[in-house]
């Protein structure tokens, strides 16, 4: 298995099929992406379970869709970016008076 080539062509098909859908990346971030999951999938391979075909498959496709749900993530992060930067005067106050201090 030194060869990665082979999967040169299932990793372009992934990533093409992923652009519409990840407008936040390019091509290529797409891509770089399909290659990590793909390497990581090669590492925990264990051969007494299946084929490998089936589990790159399997690791990659998974990725992609969990870059999918990344910018529903963020959108609602974004979303409470004033709620969180309320604890702002908090943590100023902390740093202040030093951690566990009362006098908050």
């Amino acid at each position: 298995m030194n060869d990665l080539s082979q999967f040169k062509a299932f990793v372009k098909k992934t990533a093409w099929k992923n652009k519409a859908a990840l407008p936040g990346l390019d091509l290529k971030e797409i891509e770089a992406e399909c290659w990590t999951a793909l390497i990581l999938a090669i590492y925990r391979w264990d051969g007494a379970k299946g084929k490998l075909g089936s589990w790159i498959y399997t690791a990659v496709t998974g990725r992609m869709k969990d870059l999918r749900k990344r910018p529903a993530r963020m959108e609602i992060y974004l979303e409470n970016m004033d709620f969180f930067g309320m604890g702002e005067d908090l943590s100023e106050k902390v740093l202040e008076n030093g951690p566990g201090s009362p006098s908050l």
